[in-house]
């Protein structure tokens, strides 16, 4: 089966929901799935982009076996509002350039619903 997980951050990033979604990816490969994920460059505690890493609108990396999109977002070591829902806002509009990735996830949906 294939999924596709959208999140704000993944691995390299210390965030606990980044670590948490790396492990499932993790795991659904162990299990024999293809995993896509949808994320933004690693900049989470910092604010800033992490060394090896770039911000660019869009990326495709490999990570062990999961496909990794990484899409740009604003980033600022700021941590007041404004900052953060620009950041939040910005990953959520560019997340959707990953969209090419939904296309299979759609077909085996589609294939699965005319099946039953």
């Amino acid at each position: 089966m294939k999924y596709l997980l959208l999140n704000q951050t993944f691995y390299p990033d210390v965030m606990a929901t980044g670590q948490y979604l790396t492990e499932v990816a993790v795991r659904l490969i162990e299990r024999g799935h293809q995993v896509t994920v949808v994320t933004g460059a690693p900049s989470y505690p910092y604010g800033r982009v992490f060394p090896g890493y770039r911000n660019s609108l869009y990326q495709v990396e490999w990570l062990d076996e999961v496909r990794v999109i990484r899409t740009w977002s604003f980033i600022s070591p700021a941590r007041t509002f404004w900052p953060r829902i620009w950041h939040y806002g910005t990953y959520s509009a560019t997340a959707f350039w990953g969209v090419p990735a939904l296309r299979d996830v759609l077909q085996i949906k589609r294939f699965c619903a005319e099946t039953l």
